[in-house]
């Protein structure tokens, strides 16, 4: 017989698609739960990651981006086989960040102690890695993967290196990057000014001191979708070529 549900909550200082994508993209798992993994996030896709010398095998069920996952779990040799157990995952927005609330059922009451201990151990290490902001641009660059167009950054995890090393360019011009931490993009002077204006970044300076009108530099503490951002300003830097 199945016991209660697990229940895990927590909130998360990165918006729902980044942490979305820390349960479907098999490197960034490997960040904060397994030694190794390999994930086909559709549902009916395979869900397969090893963690501590423990095979955990399941399929995804219900894949929402961003704001729910549902796929099973299980491990061969333990009171609950492969895919057994259900996991769901929900993603809420909130405070500018994520309110995450799993829930693990279908578990037999010997697994509970195990489970409850595994996720309350690895979900703030997903809030770790999901806040760092070279996984938010990591997960940014992913979404132009394949635009014949853009030219991806030579180290997504550049930091303090030479100017442009870890940039998006569209037509061999950058209209993204990561600096200090924090996004860059170039949008249109009023749009600048007016996310400025409202308190979501700065115009960006350069080395000499000028200021750059058409460079935003996003504020850490900012709710804006940085995808969104960065879209809005590979059109604009393409419509300049």
């Amino acid at each position: 017989m199945a016991a209660e549900p697990v229940v895990v909550s927590l909130h998360i200082d990165a918006p729902p698609d980044v942490v979305f994508d820390c349960f479907c993209d098999p490197a960034t798992l490997d960040t904060w739960m397994g030694d190794r993994a390999e994930l086909d996030p559709r549902p009916g896709g395979s869900f397969a990651v090893d963690i501590d010398e423990m095979a955990v095998r399941g399929e995804f069920k219900v894949v929402e981006r961003p704001t729910r996952l549902v796929f099973s779990w299980g491990c061969a040799g333990t009171d609950v086989t492969p895919g057994a157990s259900t996991v769901e995952v929900t993603l809420t927005e909130d405070r500018g960040g994520t309110e995450l609330t799993l829930v693990h059922r279908d578990l037999p009451p010997s697994e509970i102690s195990t489970h409850t201990t595994g996720w309350n151990r690895f979900l703030p290490r997903l809030a770790a890695v999901a806040s760092d902001p070279t996984t938010r641009f990591g997960a940014l660059v992913d979404a132009f993967a394949g635009n014949p167009d853009i030219t991806p950054p030579e180290d997504v995890f550049a930091r303090g290196r030479k100017f442009g090393s870890n940039a998006l360019k569209v037509n061999n011009k950058i209209f993204a990057m990561l600096r200090q931490d924090r996004l860059v993009v170039k949008l249109p002077r009023e749009r600048v000014e007016a996310l400025v204006g409202t308190g979501h970044g700065e115009r960006m300076v350069s080395g000499g001191g000028r200021v750059m009108s058409e460079w935003l530099v996003l504020d850490k503490a900012s709710g804006e979708d940085w995808t969104a951002l960065a879209r809005e300003a590979c059109e604009f830097v393409a419509r300049e070529a």
